[in-house]
């Protein structure tokens, strides 16, 4: 098979996932050299089995994207023994129902939380910490692959 991918490096991050690892497999199958990135290396495993079983080619390498260090090390093995990144997915992320009220609350007499807090959060009850950690990896998890991939990219 003669493609624009064919033995071209492509990063998915988030390639566990149900999106992102039917798009891993697709470009596989299209002849690209398929990086694997995600928090969980037995997620990653399935992904790799379906890319392997259709005859591409995949590595592994599970990392939390919000991790720059981490990032790098990866971004500096791929180019030194797979070339540079030329097409990155930006796929991880994930969200927390912490972080999410399930119901609005309309009067100041409303803030006081329910007896089945977890079924019934309003704004004023969401979890701070689980937001940030929200915003964290849907964020900062797209800007560091795409600042030290786009770097390789752009050179």
């Amino acid at each position: 098979m003669n493609t624009y991918c064919e033995g071209k490096v492509a990063v998915v991050t988030g390639a566990g996932g149900t999106l992102c690892s039917c798009i891993a497999i697709d470009l596989a199958k299209k002849d690209a050299k398929v990086v694997l990135i995600g928090r969980t290396a037995a997620k990653l495993e399935k992904t790799a089995e379906a890319i392997k079983a259709a005859g591409g080619t995949c590595r592994i390498e599970p990392a939390d994207v919000t991790d720059a260090a981490a990032i790098q090390a990866i971004a500096d093995r791929v180019e030194k023994e797979w070339g540079p990144c030329k097409f990155l997915i930006n796929g991880a992320g994930g969200n927390n129902t912490k972080a999410m009220p399930t119901r609005l609350r309309y009067s100041e007499a409303d803030q006081v939380p329910t007896a089945d807090f977890e079924k019934d959060r309003g704004f004023w009850d969401i979890d701070m910490a689980a937001f940030e950690s929200v915003l964290k990896i849907n964020t900062v998890g797209t800007v560091i692959p795409s600042k030290v991939f786009g770097l390789q990219m752009a050179k």
